[in-house]
């Protein structure tokens, strides 16, 4: 028969504690992983809207520009456009 000691159950329970310790850090360890992942993904995504939207800003800014260069060439300046005016595509296409 088997008789143990307080030694061996000491023993077994500094094991017991070590590979509880391990584990739960290891499962810690994993989920902080998961966590960083999921950030990194998130700033792609963010960095990818920051880019369409300079994109589309920029296209903005030379349709403007565009605009303003086919109002001068018909004698119109920037004060006689009112805010919220259409400009038909074929005017801006003649230049």
């Amino acid at each position: 028969m088997f008789q143990f000691t307080i030694r061996d159950v000491l023993w077994l329970t500094t094991l017991a504690a070590a590979l509880v310790a391990w584990w739960l850090d290891h499962t810690k360890t994993r989920i902080d992983w998961q966590y960083v992942r999921e950030s990194e993904q998130q700033l792609r995504a963010a960095k990818e809207q920051v880019f369409w939207a300079q994109m589309q800003a920029k296209t903005a800014q030379q349709q403007k520009a565009s605009i303003i260069r086919a109002a001068a060439h018909f004698g119109v300046t920037t004060l006689d456009i009112q805010a919220e005016t259409k400009i038909r595509q074929d005017l801006l296409e003649g230049n």
